[in-house]
């Protein structure tokens, strides 16, 4: 059923939405083609998956599951780089064509998460409908609309919930984790040389 409510959900706001904008049909397929942008790299990638990453941050933060926590690491680290670049390529669309994100559309990514936020719920209250200790579905309702709220500033509208980060373990996600070399793989992005390289040195 919760897999069944994502799918509904991601087929009715890809691509299926008509009549976005009162313009042209050029802007109505480009405003089309942002709305994309926004419901994979904001509700899908940057929401939906967050979720499932909370889960598995709360195990960590127990001493349970590091071995599932640091593949999530990898996860996490190109999700976040997805994200990122869907809202650069969302920001050059906006800068070239402002008047894309006229009053209507910013309603329509509202409603949006809104609808996003309640079909993670789902999922939330089948798992945790009987409650673990530390990890509660209104919590991880304020989450979603915490994320929700960060998504949509980076759009640059104001936030819709004014929520806090209930999950401090989620806060620590965000710093470099400092690893053991010996005990597990370091899973962040690693910085390239700089400096001069040269391939005429003799060994």
């Amino acid at each position: 059923m919760v897999g069944q409510d994502v799918a509904r959900f991601v087929l009715r706001q890809v691509g299926n939405e008509p009549g976005i904008g009162d313009g042209s049909h050029e802007d109505e397929d480009r405003r089309r083609f942002l709305m994309n942008l926004i419901c994979f790299a904001g509700t899908i990638e940057g929401l939906f998956f967050f979720g499932a990453f909370a889960y598995v941050y709360f195990l960590r933060s127990k001493g349970l599951l590091n071995g599932l926590a640091t593949g999530t690491n990898w996860v996490f680290r190109d999700e976040s780089a997805h994200i990122d670049f869907a809202f650069q390529v969302i920001d050059t669309a906006l800068e070239e064509e402002p008047t894309l994100l006229d009053d209507r559309m910013k309603d329509m990514i509202v409603a949006m998460f809104k609808e996003a936020i309640d079909c993670e719920m789902t999922f939330a209250l089948d798992i945790l409908d009987h409650g673990v200790a530390g990890l509660s579905a209104r919590d991880m309702r304020t989450y979603l609309e915490f994320i929700a709220d960060q998504r949509l500033e980076r759009l640059g509208m104001p936030h819709q919930f004014g929520a806090k980060n209930p999950f401090g373990f989620m806060e620590l996600q965000d710093t470099q984790e400092l690893t053991n070399f010996f005990e597990r793989r370091v899973a962040a992005y690693q910085v390239g040389v700089s400096g001069n390289v040269s391939f005429d040195e003799s060994f």
